[in-house]
């Protein structure tokens, strides 16, 4: 359940960010920020821009620790290819 929870409250957040620009690192590191800052693990995030460097779609693909958190490259390009990112 608290797994589901965190699901949910992630999914939501994502939707709430859906065409947020980032227009720099700094813009970047606060999106991606507020996504995981609720997560208790070290976790992988691929972050899929358009042309104008709007946020398109956003999905966790790795979790892990803080010596390694693995992740799937293939996973990865899966993503920005079903998105046209």
């Amino acid at each position: 359940l608290i797994k589901l929870v965190g699901d949910i409250n992630f999914r939501a957040k994502i939707a709430d960010a859906a065409g947020k620009q980032l227009k720099n690192t700094d813009d970047a590191m606060d999106f991606c920020s507020a996504l995981i800052a609720e997560e208790r693990e070290e976790v992988c995030l691929a972050v899929c821009l358009n042309a104008k460097s709007a946020v398109t779609y956003s999905e966790i693909v790795g979790r892990g620790n803080s010596s390694e958190t693995p992740f799937s490259l293939r996973r990865i390009v899966e993503i920005a290819l079903a998105q046209k990112s």
